[in-house]
């Protein structure tokens, strides 16, 4: 914006430009002389004829200060001016009688003083005042705006989470009627009846352990429930301990060993039982105890050997640090020898051929308990060696398991009783499930689930709203790419109308903008052109620069205008950046557990204990992971869900604390 000047207003300023030098040398001089004057009353006294000579010439300063003070007018004194005269003003009424006329005449300028220095402040306190009420306006709405948006966008990802439970669940589902051949109706009906179960496990889990009983052949729908019940109650009360597909081979035992007279769920409650008295009892670790049941089935079957002997057999060994795979196949070869030769074996062992070849046939377990007694009964290894050598069991393997028996008989009896007892009862399974599934945790579980299963049922609700917004989505997607096209080809158009709107805007207001300027015009602006004046009649190249520095402080200003958006896309960039480093950190971890979980060339123990960890990080996405999925699609999806929700939370937290830093940086400011 110009400033004109005429030649009347420019005289004004020059003839008020010399006044005020000639203020700010009466000034100088002023100092000066209460200097020289302080410094006399202290040399020469008060009385002196010098000190009362120098008092003239302060008084007579004083004097001509004060005409050219009136000359000029206080109206055209800036704020620290008139804070120097208020300062000279008080001096002087400090060392005159209150009942003098000169005090009367100094305190009538005083007051002006101060009334000028209060309608100067009043000005700019009502600027502040409206520049302040304007900024605490958006950033209150600023905040209301941007709370909203995080309610919206809180709401949407809920919605979006409840859908894809709703989602989790009827794959769940599906792998149900898979492996059972059940309808769709009865996989629900069963699922209705999952729901009536009081039990601290995810119904995830339940569909998946249905899915256990169909690879099992059990397809009818009471049947599914029954062993579904069963399962539940032994992978609650020893589900820290079970590895994979534990339950699965419990099944098939409890189908092999099974009694009779009892049910299927029956059965498995009672190996179940026996495995936790088992491994109460002793050192011996749970999965251990059902592998190498697993292991020995099949010849166990043959030789008719019991459940609860073979688990006698996997306590000893386990106590004995022997590997389950190891041990198993030197049992069975053990087994299968004594059976093709006894008689042979007998004399080997130094025992009456008759009465052992008789035991064979009758009770293989003792049979094979009092072999190992009498070659625990020959001696030291260097006596039982020759033994195992004609028996072609002499390798280190095989050697370590037979002599591990043969010392410890009485421990693999007292093991078999506890079995055998146990599953007769049946009632310990029973007992530590009644424990597990009523502590503080279970009671947190079975809330969590009660919270979950009504997400569920709402993200059932939620599906066609959630595919309408898919669909609606895409539209919203083609109409911005419209919308972009259409202001990059018209764009000029758009500038040249949104310019001439707002050079219309500023015609109309420009009165208000010279009212304004009008009030300012005779405090600062008028005295600041004195002072420009005369710099600018001494130095013009200065003036050029001035006038330079100013356009680039325009341009400068317009350009913060401009970069707003650039600095909101840099918010945004720097939001989406902190997310993923964050994210990163955590998806490491998880695709380093899945890569051990997937790599075949590592034990079997490893890999259990790397999906077990998975499970841990995320029982909602991936809970569902087992050995037997851990390569399929299926589990890459759950892993990259997983990551995604981590990525979508970290942006919203990230997100409610950059607008926080923004709420305190406004309230510093």
């Amino acid at each position: 914006m110009s400033l004109k000047i005429d030649r009347v207003q420019l005289e004004i300023v020059i003839q008020q430009d010399s006044a005020r030098q000639k203020m700010i040398e009466l000034e100088e001089q002023m100092r000066s002389a209460n200097k020289t004057l302080n410094s006399l009353k202290k040399k020469f006294g008060e009385n002196s004829a010098e000190y009362k000579a120098q008092k003239e010439v302060v008084k007579a300063l004083q004097t001509e200060y004060d005409k050219l003070f009136e000359k000029i007018g206080i109206g055209s004194l800036s704020v620290k001016e008139l804070q120097n005269r208020q300062k000279e003003l008080n001096a002087i009424l400090r060392n005159l009688p209150g009942d003098s006329p000169l005090y009367t005449q100094y305190k009538a300028q005083l007051d002006a003083v101060n009334q000028r220095m209060k309608e100067l402040k009043g000005t700019a306190d009502s600027t502040k005042f409206s520049l302040s009420k304007l900024t605490d306006g958006f950033n209150k709405y600023a905040a209301i705006g941007a709370s909203v948006i995080a309610s919206l966008t809180g709401i949407t990802l809920t919605a979006r989470k409840c859908v894809d439970e709703f989602a989790q669940m009827q794959e769940a589902e599906s792998q149900v009627r898979k492996y059972t051949g059940m309808t769709s109706e009865q996989v629900s009906g069963l699922n209705a009846e999952f729901k009536k179960m009081d039990t601290r496990t995810a119904r995830e889990r339940l569909n998946e352990l249905a899915g256990d009983a169909g690879r099992l052949g059990i397809t009818a729908k009471n049947d599914v429930l029954e062993f579904v019940e069963a399962a539940n109650m032994i992978d609650v009360a020893l589900g820290e301990d079970l590895g994979q597909d534990a339950i699965k081979n419990i099944g098939k035992l409890a189908d092999m060993f099974g009694d009779s007279e009892r049910s299927m769920k029956e059965n498995m409650l009672a190996i179940g039982s026996a495995v936790n008295e088992v491994a109460q009892n002793s050192s011996a670790a749970e999965p251990y105890l059902v592998e190498f049941s697993a292991r020995m089935g099949g010849v166990a079957k043959q030789a008719k050997l019991s459940i609860t002997d073979v688990m006698g057999f996997a306590s000893a060994l386990d106590q004995n640090m022997l590997r389950s795979e190891m041990a198993s196949t030197a049992l069975q070869g053990l087994i299968l020898k004594l059976y093709q030769e006894p008689a042979k074996y007998a004399k080997i062992a130094q025992m009456d051929v008759k009465q052992f070849t008789t035991l064979m046939e009758t009770d293989a377990n003792e049979a094979v308990l009092q072999f190992l007694a009498s070659l625990g009964k020959l001696g030291g290894m260097d006596k039982m060696a020759p033994v195992l050598k004609e028996m072609k069991l002499s390798g280190a393997e095989a050697a370590g398991v037979i002599s591990a028996l043969a010392s410890n008989i009485e421990k693999v009896r007292k093991e078999q009783e506890t079995a055998n007892q146990a599953f007769i009862d049946g009632t310990s399974i029973t007992n530590e499930y009644n424990v597990q599934n009523t502590t503080v945790q279970a009671e947190l579980d079975k809330a969590k689930k009660h919270f979950k299963e009504i997400r569920i049922e709402l993200g059932e609700r939620l599906l066609p709203v959630m595919k309408y917004m898919v669909s609606t989505g895409s539209l919203t997607v083609k109409g911005l790419v419209k919308i972009v096209s259409i202001f990059s080809e018209y764009k000029n158009a758009i500038i040249f109308a949104t310019t001439s709107i707002a050079g219309y805007t500023i015609a109309v207001n420009a009165s208000v903008i010279a009212d304004k300027a009008k009030v300012l015009w005779t405090g600062k602006i008028v005295a600041g052109l004195k002072t420009l004046y005369s710099v600018a009649k001494a130095h013009p190249w200065g003036l050029l620069l001035t006038i330079g520095a100013s356009l680039i402080g325009l341009l400068i200003d317009t350009n913060k205008q401009l970069s707003e958006s650039e600095r909101l896309e840099r918010n945004l960039q720097d939001i989406r950046r902190r997310s993923v480093s964050i994210v990163n950190q955590e998806a490491a971890s998880v695709k380093d557990f899945l890569n051990i979980a997937r790599d075949e060339k590592r034990s079997k123990e490893e890999r259990e204990a790397a999906i077990k960890r998975l499970n841990e990080l995320s029982p909602e996405y991936l809970g569902s992971l087992t050995l037997e999925k851990i390569n399929t699609e299926q589990a890459t999806a759950a892993v990259n869900a997983y990551i995604d929700s981590l990525l979508i939370l970290e942006e919203i937290k990230q997100t409610q604390q950059k607008v926080s830093e923004l709420n305190d940086q406004k309230m510093i400011y």
